[in-house]
Order: C-alpha cells, then sequence, then structure tokens
C-alpha cells in the first residue's frame, strides 16, 4: 500500500467530512499508513502540514477550491491557498517522494496546479474541474482508491499506474468526467 496524508480543511458546518470517511475506508482496506492530521481551519497550519508532507506518496487534498489565480488549492472558513504560497512555502525542499497530489476541491484541476506541483517533484495530480457536491467528491475517491488498492504496485511506479485507478473512477461514477488527471497523455 502507499503511505498517504489527508488533509482536510472542510468548514465545521460542512458534513460528512471528506478525510473522516477516507482514512475509516482506507483503514478498513487494510492500509496502514495513513496520517490524517486533526482537523485544520488555518492557512497557516495547513501549510505547515503540506510542508511536512514530502515524506507521504500520496497527498490528499479534503477541500473547498475555488477558481482565483489558476485555481486554488483549498479553501474552508474563507481563506484560501493561491499556488505562489506553497512554492515559496517548500523554497528549496521538494516533494520527490510524492508520487500523486489528489484535490476533490471545485476547480482545482488546473493546468496551473499541475505546473506547481510537477515543478515540485509530484509524479501525478488528480484535480475538479469545474463543481460538484462533496458526496461526489468522497465516491469518486472511494472509487480511485478501492481501485488503486486492488492493483499490484509495480517496481517502476509512474503515472500510468495511477491513471488506470483514474479511468475506473471516472468511468464507476457519473460525474466522474469533471476529474482530470495530470499528466495529459501525450
Amino acid at each position: 500500500m502507499y503511505k498517504i496524508l489527508i488533509l482536510d480543511t472542510m468548514p465545521k458546518k460542512d458534513s460528512p467530512y471528506e478525510g473522516q470517511v477516507l482514512k475509516l475506508f482506507l483503514s478498513n482496506m487494510g492500509w496502514r499508513n495513513i496520517t490524517l492530521p486533526r482537523k485544520i481551519y488555518r492557512k497557516d497550519i495547513f501549510l505547515e502540514k503540506l510542508f511536512r508532507g514530502w515524506k507521504h506518496e500520496i497527498i490528499h487534498f479534503a477541500s473547498h477550491g475555488k477558481d482565483v489565480f489558476g485555481g486554488s488549492l483549498s479553501t474552508a472558513t474563507g481563506w484560501f491557498v493561491e499556488p505562489h504560497e506553497i512554492i515559496s512555502r517548500f523554497g528549496e525542499y521538494y516533494l520527490d517522494k510524492t508520487l500523486l497530489v489528489v484535490s476533490t476541491g471545485c476547480d482545482t484541476g488546473t493546468r496551473h496546479n499541475w505546473a506547481i506541483f510537477r515543478e515540485l517533484g509530484v509524479k501525478a495530480f488528480i484535480g475538479l474541474k469545474g463543481a460538484i457536491d462533496i458526496d461526489e467528491g468522497i465516491i469518486f475517491s472511494l472509487f480511485f482508491y478501492k481501485k488503486l488498492a486492488s492493483m499490484s504496485r509495480p517496481k517502476n511506479l509512474g503515472a500510468e499506474h495511477f491513471r488506470k485507478a483514474f479511468n475506473y473512477a471516472k468511468i464507476g461514477v457519473k460525474f466522474g468526467k469533471k476529474f482530470v488527471f495530470y499528466p495529459e497523455k501525450e
């Protein structure tokens, strides 16, 4: 299985909490290396947890998104993280151990966001174009991780491995076409 960091910034009024649902689901499937920090309500704490995420193979943003400056990565209770904040925060630190970043926040599936993660060393990125309900983001994630868990892990792990699980989830749910995968096929 994979070492995963789930950063959940959903406001208190929004339920269900995607991070908690995802952690329980993955635990029931046998995943043991799951990190879900306490609920994150402040931007500085979010950036600190993301900064520590370089040790994880998958980083999952359970958050709202907003179409600002090429697509912000997270919003909760009125704040959002702009892409330049992530680059300035990481400085010389890279996510070269991170194979995949998943974001179910609305409007986060932009080429601009993919370019930031690619620059930091991430191999693949899943985001959302447009808007969906919170429960739809959860369902897509459950389909994706279920398929990923059923696949044997190849020795040379690359983006194509994650694309297979992505395609399964995209076809498996009626709103799956709103999700995008980077790098795009060439």
